[in-house]
C-alpha cells in the first residue's frame, strides 16, 4: 500500500497498530488513511487526520483493516456468531467497504462486510 512521502508522519494517540507494526509505521499508515479519506470525502487534509486518529484510537476496523493482517476474535465475543476464531484478510475492498478473509487457517475465502472485525482485535500484520 503506498503511504504518502512525509519524512515525519504527524503525532496520533496509542491506537492497536502500535504495538502491532510500530508508532512509526502506525503513524505512516493513518496519513495515508487522512489522505484517501480527504479525497474521497472531500474533507480538510486536518479535519480527516482528526477523524482518522480518533477512530484509530478507538479501534474502528474501517480505519484499521488492510491486506495481510490478522484478527482475533475478542475474549467475550460469541464465537456463534463470529465465522472463525481468526480471520486472515487477504483484500480490503470498497464500496461498500469490505475484507475477503480466511478464516482459521482454511484456503477457502468469504467477503464480509469491515464491520464483522468489530468482534475481532488485529493481532499482527505481514508488512512484508
Amino acid at each position: 500500500m503506498p503511504v504518502p512521502d512525509h519524512h515525519h508522519s504527524r503525532p496520533h494517540p496509542p491506537t492497536a497498530l502500535d504495538p502491532v507494526i510500530g508508532p512509526r509505521e502506525a503513524g505512516e499508515f493513518l496519513e495515508y488513511r487522512a489522505v484517501e479519506m480527504a479525497a474521497l470525502d472531500c474533507l480538510d487534509p486536518d479535519h480527516a487526520h482528526e477523524i482518522v486518529c480518533e477512530r484509530a484510537a478507538e479501534g474502528d476496523p474501517v480505519v484499521l483493516a488492510a491486506s495481510r493482517q490478522t484478527w482475533t476474535l475478542r475474549e467475550g465475543a460469541d464465537p456463534e456468531r463470529a465465522p472463525g476464531e481468526t480471520l486472515d484478510i487477504r483484500d480490503r475492498l470498497t464500496d461498500p467497504p469490505r475484507v475477503r478473509v480466511r478464516a482459521d487457517g482454511s484456503p477457502a475465502t468469504a467477503e464480509l462486510p469491515i464491520a464483522v472485525l468489530q468482534m475481532y482485535r488485529l493481532a499482527s500484520w505481514d508488512r512484508g
